[in-house]
């Protein structure tokens, strides 16, 4: 039986398992509301170490584009890396970020 993916959360991480990031598909991803100190139907959603996506092929990080605009949409705002602060990760530990229009 396949697995059942619910939410954003899972929409990424069906999206990373179709483009090949096996390892990555049950990595931590966490949501939230892009630290708004006043609330927006702005949220992120955040792939911890994803130094595999960070350092794969021009044309995986492609198809993971593709599959994220595919589960996604218009709703995709932004989409960039950013390196780990040092107290969770160190140095060379990079995070994938998803800026989401809330529904």
């Amino acid at each position: 039986m396949a697995k059942q993916y619910k939410g954003d959360i899972g929409k990424f991480r069906r999206a990373l398992l179709n483009a090949g990031f096996v390892r990555q598909s049950d990595g931590s991803i966490f949501n939230d509301d892009s630290k708004a100190k006043v609330k927006t139907n702005v949220r992120r959603l955040k792939l911890w170490f994803a130094s595999d996506v960070f350092d794969a092929t021009q044309k995986q990080q492609r198809r993971l584009e593709k599959y994220l605009r595919s589960e996604f949409g218009e709703r995709i705002l932004t989409m960039y890396f950013v390196e780990n602060s040092t107290p969770y990760g160190g140095f060379g530990a990079t995070s994938l970020c998803i800026k989401l229009q809330d529904i």
